[in-house]
């Protein structure tokens, strides 16, 4: 009965070892795959960021050229005709 109760208490404790071992290493491979996560969205930010800029940019000259024929127009229209 002793050796029993002393092979129930070994495997125990083993099965104990393992699970711990498993828990560590799952949380392990989660914290991994949150890291790998917040690095994608880092740069999918940065990207989108990067885009945003370039469009505004973009939108900015547009209106800056739209401007400049406004106001180049305006001036046309002020000159004295040619006599």
């Amino acid at each position: 009965m002793r050796d029993a109760s002393a092979e129930a208490e070994r495997i125990l404790v083993e099965a104990r070892t393992v699970s711990e071992r498993e828990r560590v290493a799952a949380q392990h491979a989660r914290e991994q795959r949150l890291a790998a996560v917040r690095a994608e969205a880092f740069t999918l930010a940065e990207q989108l960021r990067d885009e945003a800029d370039e469009q505004l940019r973009i939108y900015t000259e547009r209106r800056r050229r739209e401007a400049d024929r406004l106001v180049q127009a305006a001036r046309r229209e002020r000159q004295p005709p040619p006599s």
